[in-house]
């Protein structure tokens, strides 16, 4: 496939269980299947969810424990309460013969919100929040959630504003929020964001 030059991902994983239907379009059936990714160090997992058009790949061939190749965009899609959630459109997807995981992403787009910087509540480390927005060919905007650590976080938070144009480089990471709400209730949700390994202003 021809690589865009604001949203562009690889990926490459193994499928956690079998594809499901998400919903129609005018150009046929969309669905949708979780990959599995190892990430870099140690042996975590991030599980990135994956669409695509039966156009793309049949569904019935996608199998549970499989490794498959992927490329396509960086989307966001409205879920629980209204919050946005991170997915991949896949504009292509092959079946990968040598069982080697990727999580690239590059993105340009421009600053939604002013940059947040912040320390994480349990290990105490400098991030910062950046909201990205970029436009797509569909004719709608996505504002994708990309976090910056350390030095790059501290360098984002004091030079970059709302309006300016950024590239970003980095992958995406899933995370679980767990909250308490009662006594014997405790509140989850899946987070997935971009992890900026670098980014600079255009």
């Amino acid at each position: 496939m021809e690589k865009r030059e604001d949203n562009f991902i690889r990926l490459s994983g193994f499928a956690v269980a079998e594809c499901t239907f998400s919903h129609k379009i005018e150009n046929g059936k969309v669905y949708e299947v979780m990959l599995a990714v190892k990430r870099k160090k140690g042996d975590s997992f991030d599980y990135i969810p994956v669409r695509f058009c039966e156009k793309i790949a049949v569904p019935d061939d996608i199998d549970k424990g499989q490794f498959y190749y992927v490329e396509g965009t960086v989307r966001d899609r409205k879920c629980e309460k209204g919050k946005p959630e991170v997915y991949v459109w896949a504009d292509s997807v092959q079946l990968e013969e040598d069982d080697s995981y990727v999580n690239a992403v590059e993105l340009k787009g421009i600053v939604d919100r002013e940059i947040v910087k912040r320390m994480t509540p349990k290990s105490n480390i400098e991030i910062a929040d950046i909201k990205l927005k970029i436009s797509s060919e569909n004719t709608r905007t996505y504002i994708l959630p990309c976090v910056a650590w350390y030095a790059n976080a501290r360098f984002a938070a004091n030079n970059y504003s709302v309006g300016d144009t950024l590239k970003i480089i980095g992958h995406i990471c899933s995370r679980t929020y767990r909250k308490r709400i009662d006594v014997d209730k405790v509140y989850e949700k899946d987070i997935r964001e971009i992890s900026v390994i670098s980014v600079k202003k255009l």
